[in-house]
């Protein structure tokens, strides 16, 4: 069981961090005037984007498991909270951000002002990065308490897995 949370919780960072990483790719492309650059920076965003979504719930049931529903909300809430001024929820911030990201794609061809687009765009990236870095040390702390416990009693350990 160790070994499946592991892979849960490698998993699910990689992909926070695939999509924080074509987030910011797609904000760095706005400023090089070739349109392939810029198109090809956001099919890579998209893939992630894609990539996430087909992951999504397979890994919320996952660590609803490992940490329990309340601790699983830091990545999806249910319901959807993407209306709050600042979404609670992982995935809420980066659908929020994907938003602006798409805003920012319609500006880069029709030259509109996408200040406050790039600036709400930048404070998501910043959120979740904090935000990732606080479910990074929770997902691991858990599994530290796991293998603590596997270690002390393995007997013990395997049956609170039952």
């Amino acid at each position: 069981q160790i070994t499946e949370d592991r892979k849960t919780i490698t998993g699910i960072t990689s992909l926070i961090e695939a999509r924080l990483f074509e987030s910011q790719q797609v904000i760095w492309a706005l400023d090089d005037s070739r349109t392939s650059f810029f198109e090809k920076q956001w099919k890579e965003y998209r893939n992630a984007v894609d990539e996430w979504n087909k992951n999504l719930e397979t890994y919320r049931v996952q660590l609803v498991y490992l940490l329990g529903r309340k601790e699983a909300e830091k990545l999806v809430t249910y319901p959807d909270d993407s209306e709050k001024e600042t979404p609670l929820s992982i995935h809420y911030k980066f659908f929020r951000l994907n938003t602006n990201l798409i805003a920012l794609r319609e500006c880069y061809y029709s030259g509109c002002n996408r200040q406050e687009y790039l600036a709400n765009a930048q404070d998501l990236i910043k959120k979740l990065i904090e935000q990732k870095e606080e479910f990074s040390e929770l997902l691991n702390k858990k599994l530290n308490d796991n293998l603590n416990k596997f270690i002390t009693s393995p007997t013990s350990y395997i049956e609170s897995q039952k």
